[in-house]
């Protein structure tokens, strides 16, 4: 299974249009969920202190946790790369904390790999070339606690340049660069999904010896 965790409801109804995915209608839920083939999809809310959140209640509820896929998607602004332009997060830095992580990318994607800042914001003023979003940071901290490295990735979309103004970044529009982000997302999917597999049956084998 890979859990998916995106921030805003925009964000999950454009992945559940383009990866065929189910909105659950569970009135005890706190939370948007959708699922699809190996996959569930949680709407954790905005910022990383949401996105850690959501990450450790699925965790309570998931038998096998380590060998599980855990992905971060959603929207990031960016110095000079386009609108829609899909970035894999090859390092990770959290503004506030000053930490930083660098995640294990076991695997060939057709996105571009960059350097995610995570803010408490909106960010307008790109002060370095790096995607800046407001999830990762606490997303892969929670994440990377209880998975198996590889098996935590963070994607993100150019949303906005320098110089955008922010109310133009409407619902429909993050929809719309999500749905038409879903080739590049569900390419990582399936290899997410190979990796885990690998690692599962190398599990058993070193359990069986």
């Amino acid at each position: 299974m890979i859990y998916l965790i995106v921030a805003l409801p925009a964000e999950a109804r454009g992945l559940a249009k383009g990866l065929g995915l189910r909105q659950e209608r569970d009135a005890k839920q706190s939370r948007q969920i959708y699922r699809g083939a190996g996959v569930k999809l949680v709407v954790s809310g905005p910022g990383r202190h949401r996105a850690a959140r959501a990450v450790d209640s699925i965790a309570e509820q998931v038998e096998s946790r380590r060998l599980q896929g855990w992905l971060n998607v959603g929207i990031a602004g960016h110095p000079d790369l386009a609108p829609g332009t899909c970035l894999l997060a090859d390092e990770i830095q959290g503004s506030t904390t000053e930490r930083s992580w660098w995640p294990t990318i076991p695997f060939q994607s057709n996105c571009l790999r960059a350097s995610v800042r995570t803010v408490d914001r909106p960010e307008t003023d790109f002060a370095v070339r790096a995607a800046y979003d407001m999830e990762a940071a606490g997303f892969f901290a929670a994440a990377s606690r209880i998975a198996t490295p590889g098996l935590v990735q963070v994607l993100k979309v150019v949303s906005d340049n320098p110089g955008d103004d922010l109310e133009c970044l409407t619902a429909s529009r993050v929809e719309t660069l999500m749905l038409d982000a879903c080739s590049s997302i569900a390419d990582l999917l399936g290899q997410l999904e190979a990796h885990a597999v690998s690692v599962r049956s190398r599990r058993l084998k070193e359990e069986s010896r």
